[in-house]
């Protein structure tokens, strides 16, 4: 559904055995989610709505390496 709550989501995920977290925004997500990049060299899946798309750009062009 639209607009799902990230935890809700991610529950969904967990009952098909794909671990997964819900955070309140989405630095707080990507945040930890670069934190667990660096241990294990994965690539970082984001999906949403266009609204999240410029949140997720503006994230990385702060944040890039």
């Amino acid at each position: 559904p639209r607009a799902m709550d990230g935890g809700i989501l991610a529950q969904v995920f967990r009952a098909r055995g794909i671990p997964a977290d819900g955070y309140a925004s989405i630095p707080d997500a990507l945040d930890a989610l670069l934190e667990m990049q660096k241990k294990s060299h994965a690539p970082v899946l984001c999906f949403g709505s266009l609204y999240s798309a410029g949140d997720i750009r503006r994230y990385f062009g702060k944040n890039a390496e």
